[in-house]
């Protein structure tokens, strides 16, 4: 019992909330870095009734700070975009949550994917959509859609046992 006690003081000193069982993520550990900003998260939920958890970056600088994951049957996919440095994320399900720490440092490849969005000659950048209210952000749906397929590709490739590699995207300033 002491002991117990104690590893839960410790925990709660180094920032850290004691594991808790109902809710694991397995395909990062706690402290591990990344070089592209949008993790993949998975994991399980023990109780089979939850069918919502969300995940907040108490680091996050911008809006969202927090996103939904999906979740059946007990297992959990969320996404979540990371800052530069050390991102403090907290997963929440039902009663349940879990804190994980994820660094992001990113990438130093020389050589890097430059997205290019072409218009016609008068240089409307309209798109069809089926969204009456569409904001008609291309260069936000372009990053986004960037940022998604260097995840994945990342994923992916560790999956086959290769690492989380993946390919370096041009950006500006703010990460965009």
């Amino acid at each position: 019992m002491c002991l117990v006690l104690a590893w839960i003081a410790v925990s709660a000193a180094s920032g850290r909330a004691a594991p808790d069982a109902a809710l694991t993520v397995e395909n990062y550990k706690p402290g591990e870095t990344i070089r592209y900003p949008v993790p993949l998260l998975r994991g399980t939920i023990a109780d089979p009734a939850v069918r919502s958890l969300t995940i907040t970056n108490e680091s996050a600088t911008r809006e969202p700070r927090e996103t939904q994951a999906l979740v059946h049957k007990g297992r959990f996919l969320g996404l979540t975009e990371l800052v530069p440095g050390e991102n403090h994320l907290v997963l929440r399900a039902g009663d349940h949550s879990l804190r994980l720490t994820l660094n992001y440092r990113p990438q130093t490849n020389q050589y890097i994917v430059r997205v290019i969005y072409f218009t016609g000659s008068e240089g409307e950048t309209g798109y069809q959509t089926p969204l009456a209210d569409d904001s008609q952000d291309f260069r936000g749906k372009l990053a986004t859609a960037m940022k998604l397929m260097q995840t994945f590709t990342a994923e992916r490739l560790n999956d086959l046992g290769l690492g989380r590699r993946t390919f370096n995207l041009e950006t500006d300033p703010q990460g965009d």
